[in-house]
């Protein structure tokens, strides 16, 4: 019994430095310093943390890098930049990961084009194309149907003497006729 009471004492001791040291080691050093007395200066930027023992830097989201220098490479995000972006027509936040759409797209992941009628970033601009014109849906640019010119597509090709596609054709009618804008074909 002697000798039980004994062993416990001596791994309570053994138990109580052991805490002592891990405490010593593991006590909160002031921001940016680690070390056994928080003598030594981390040398993390970007707003990163330094492990108190081994002043190693933990980053904080969007970087990483030895001293978190480095920012996430594109299509990477998060801590330590492991997570891959999901945005499809646009570039992703390096912290959040959240999509950031290139003109002409929207949706939480960039994955739909501008409705018709609609352009531009976050599809806010509108359209303002005439006579069954396409509207581009990244700069607005109305493509015209034939028969169909100018940057909104009102001019008719006959009031220009032409016909067909961009008003490209001249007409060929005499005595005065005049081209159908889209066929060409002479009207008295």
């Amino acid at each position: 019994s002697h000798f039980y009471s004994h062993l416990f004492s001596v791994f309570l001791k053994f138990d109580f430095s052991f805490f002592c040291f891990w405490f010593h080691l593991t006590k909160a050093c002031p921001n940016l310093h680690f070390g056994t007395n928080c003598e030594k200066k981390c040398e993390c930027i970007n707003g990163a943390n330094c492990d108190p023992v081994t002043g190693e830097c933990i980053c904080s989201e969007g970087w990483f890098g030895k001293n978190c220098n480095q920012p996430c490479p594109h299509g990477h995000f998060g801590h330590n930049c492991i997570q891959l972006c999901q945005c499809e027509q646009g570039d992703c936040d390096q912290k959040t990961g959240q999509c950031k759409c290139y003109p002409g797209f929207s949706g939480a992941l960039c994955d739909r084009k501008c409705p018709e009628g609609k352009h531009g970033p976050d599809c806010q601009n509108i359209c303002h194309c005439q006579n069954n014109a396409t509207c581009n849906h990244i700069n607005g640019e109305c493509i015209c149907p034939s028969g169909w010119s100018g940057e909104f597509c009102k001019e008719s090709c006959s009031l220009k003497n032409r016909w067909g596609s961009n008003c490209l054709n001249e007409c060929e009618c005499f005595n005065g006729g005049v081209c159908h804008p889209v066929t060409g074909e002479c009207q008295w």
